[in-house]
């Protein structure tokens, strides 16, 4: 299954191409929070601040029911080893597609249960996405 509960499919880069990453779950992806910058001066007649101009903290976890012989979940455990960004997108149901660079910052091993071997995958976002 490649397509989650939410109805999202998250891809990412495996030999120069796109794959689907096999039984992942992305319930949400934070587009990032401004930090407010304050402003306020000997002037001031009140409180002024404006936000800053990079959003940070972009980015989203994912539930794997890992399969260690999937390619795409090799590619992620492998950006995770490495510390390197992998290339990915997430479509989601309503047909339009987040494309982006992340860094896999967290991949830990959850103690089997029923014989399935879950992983959380947390991806930080970093440069531009683009939406299409």
């Amino acid at each position: 299954m490649s397509e989650s509960s939410h109805g999202t499919t998250w891809s990412v880069e495996v030999s120069s191409s796109l794959t689907a990453v096999k039984d992942a779950d992305i319930s949400e992806i934070n587009t990032g929070e401004r930090e407010e910058i304050d402003e306020t001066h000997h002037d001031s007649t009140d409180e002024e601040f404006r936000l800053a101009d990079i959003a940070k903290g972009r980015g989203f976890s994912a539930e794997i029911d890992w399969d260690e012989d999937d390619s795409a979940h090799g590619a992620i455990e492998a950006a995770h080893a490495a510390g390197t960004p992998l290339n990915q997108s997430v479509a989601i149901a309503n047909g339009q597609t987040l494309t982006f660079t992340g860094y896999v910052v967290t991949l830990p091993w959850a103690l089997p249960v029923n014989g399935k071997k879950m992983r959380t995958a947390t991806v930080r976002i970093t440069g531009a996405i683009t939406l299409s």
